[in-house]
């Protein structure tokens, strides 16, 4: 006997390993190989539960010639992609409904009784003497289930080719459940010190943990190892646990759809976490409508009074995944087919048509003069390329800021990103010393075309959304819990001024269009919509930034708006007010703004505070000081 490895069963499931409890396994479940067989074939197992688990833990093709095996039933049995790494169903004998199991070592016997309930249930059953159970890495498992493996493979089998191809499969697997469920990223969390290890997914703003992407952490750490194989532009031979790293890889889906996955490594205490934004390419990338986003008709209005100017800067700012890309993407896909397009990406993240788009790939670590040569060779390209319109991917630090810059003091119309918190924030940010743009570039008229904050925000779905009246019924709340209900309701009404009953709040009980099980955090919504704040600034804004006096610039522009939140005009409201206006419209539920921005009860106390006298402060800011950090895109007043 050998690589025999004991589990740690309850005691009171342990059977002493005496001579008597000894099994010897042939093909077809009974004890019918040769004595000089014997010694090398003899597994010894335990009841873990009522089952008969083989001590031997099966690590080699070699190993696999103890199982009885006549077809993996997986497939038949219908089991989810997902469990290929922790399970495989075997089918004993071609002539019998008898099969064993191969598992995971981390199963339990609960999870192991699952298995047995699910196979029952389709007519199957596990040997009545002998093994029924046997524990398998999980390399092993994935291969048995991709076909490659079998009893049939001796010492001769291509069992590392195998166990990659499988690896590889089962991570296909993993980016193919994230795009079905519309994930923006994935993130690979690596619990070294831990058997299991879990899989998480940002889907609609939510960063999610399904129990069934649990998997065990070295079979994680071996499908990192073979996509990290896969990649393009990695700085490293192999997967490191311990360094950052960045790559790309493609990936191909079903049904044509073809993916690029964005890595970027981060070392924690704990262990790598390993974030991969999902890409869409080809086909399945093209960008969709303004109207298709969530804009509305008043936000239209200023994008295409934006897009028939020449010459100008216009920002979009937002958290990561708030969709600021995608919008620049369409914007760029609505200039005139006649004009030349052009842009530089970090990398191209969507197809847009019409549009010469670079790839430039810049260091995150090293910046400045120099640090990067296929960026400056880019840039000395760009300003020979005869170009109309520039679109740089993001504007975080000088090196892009010298760019944009110089493009726009060409007189060419410039769109870019950048991380802010608020529309006039931006301000704030290309001022800094971090992205160093110049105020008074800034502040020159005509300079700085329209400042845009957006974020998203979950929809309700609109076949099951419930009236404020409706939800207290369903759900059926109890006496303090309908007062808090009410007085979270007046709240609302004495700070936006219309009616509360005009809301809809998500039912979490869901409907047929809208329940998911396998991610019940999600049943009641139905994808997400923009709210954006947009600021274009005036000759009245200019000056105020010119003289460095923020908060009065914040004070000028908020005075613009008509203070009714139920309007469709946005002219100087937040774009927690944006959301505000399509709660009222039953669109969005009022809960999913305060965790978007911030709480009514913060709001409310703001507003009583603005309504002390105020302080009158002489400013001392120049034109060159470091300004005040701006307001961020909440419904203050």
């Amino acid at each position: 006997m050998f690589g025999i490895r004991h589990s740690k069963p309850q005691s009171r499931d342990r059977v002493s390993d005496t001579p008597a409890l000894v099994r010897t396994l042939g093909g077809n479940g009974e004890s019918t190989v040769s004595q000089r067989d014997a010694a090398h074939a003899r597994q010894a197992w335990e009841l873990v539960g009522t089952y008969r688990v083989a001590q031997q833990l099966i690590e080699r093709v070699e190993d696999m010639a103890y199982v009885p095996f006549a077809g993996c039933l997986n497939a038949k049995l219908a089991l989810s992609s997902h469990l290929s790494v922790s399970v495989a169903v075997i089918q004993a004998a071609k002539a019998s409904k008898t099969a064993v199991l191969l598992v995971a070592p981390t199963l339990s016997a609960e999870e192991i009784h699952s298995f047995v309930e699910i196979i029952t249930e389709h007519g199957w059953a596990l040997p009545h003497e002998g093994i029924g159970v046997w524990r398998a890495a999980s390399s092993i498992i994935m291969a048995v289930n991709q076909g490659h493996m079998g009893n049939h493979q001796g010492a001769g089998g291509a069992q590392g080719e195998s166990g990659k191809s499988a690896l590889w499969q089962s991570f296909v697997d993993v980016t193919q459940w994230a795009f079905d469920q519309g994930a923006n990223d994935i993130d690979f969390a690596v619990h070294t010190h831990e058997g299991m290890s879990q899989v998480a997914f940002k889907i609609d703003g939510r960063y999610l943990q399904p129990e069934r992407w649990r998997l065990p952490t070295d079979t994680m750490v071996q499908m990192l190892g073979i996509a990290w194989q896969r990649g393009d532009g990695g700085s490293d031979a192999t997967f490191q646990q311990r360094i950052e790293q960045q790559c790309q890889l493609d990936v191909d889906l079903a049904n044509n759809v073809q993916v690029r996955l964005r890595w970027s490594g981060m070392a924690t205490d704990k262990g790598p976490v390993i974030t991969l934004r999902v890409q869409k390419l080809g086909a399945s990338a093209l960008v969709r409508t303004l109207e298709g986003a969530g804009y509305l008709p008043w936000h239209l209005d200023v994008f295409h009074r934006v897009l028939q100017t020449k010459g100008g800067l216009t920002t979009l700012a937002g958290t990561v995944g708030s969709g600021k890309s995608v919008t620049t993407a369409i914007l760029m896909c609505m200039l005139p087919s006649h004009i030349k397009k052009v842009t530089f990406e970090d990398p191209v993240e969507l197809d847009m048509p019409g549009v010469y788009q670079k790839t430039i790939i810049r260091d995150l670590v090293q910046t400045g003069e120099g640090s990067n040569s296929s960026f400056a060779a880019g840039v000395r390209a760009l300003f020979r390329s005869a170009l109309d319109v520039f679109m740089l991917g993001e504007i975080r630090d000088p090196e892009g800021a010298r760019v944009a810059r110089a493009v726009l003091e060409s007189g060419h119309s410039v769109f870019t990103t950048t991380h802010a918190p608020s529309a006039l924030g931006i301000f704030s940010k290309f001022i800094s010393p971090q992205v160093g743009i110049p105020v008074d570039v800034l502040a020159t008229p005509g300079n700085v075309r329209l400042n845009v904050y957006q974020a998203l925000l979950a929809k309700n779905c609109p076949h099951c959304a419930l009236s404020p009246n409706d939800y207290a019924l369903a759900l059926e709340l109890d006496a303090a819990a309908l007062n808090q209900h009410h007085t979270y309701l007046a709240c609302i009404e004495r700070l936006y001024q219309f009616d509360s009953q005009k809301l809809r709040l998500r039912n979490p009980q869901g409907c047929p269009h809208c329940v998911n099980k396998d991610l019940p955090a999600l049943t009641g919504f139905s994808g997400r919509t923009i709210a954006c704040e947009m600021v274009e600034p005036d000759d009245n804004m200019c000056e105020l930034l010119l003289a460095g006096n923020h908060v009065q610039l914040f004070r000028y522009w908020r005075e613009l708006s008509n203070n009714q939140f139920d309007s469709p005009d946005f002219t100087g409201k937040t774009a927690m007010e944006s959301a505000i206006y399509k709660a009222s419209c039953g669109e969005v539920d009022p809960r999913e703004i305060e965790r978007q921005f911030e709480s009514f009860v913060s709001i409310e106390h703001k507003r009583v505070a603005a309504r002390r006298p105020r302080v009158t402060v002489t400013p001392t800011a120049t034109p060159t000081a470091t300004p005040t950090p701006m307001a961020t895109s909440g419904g203050v007043e």
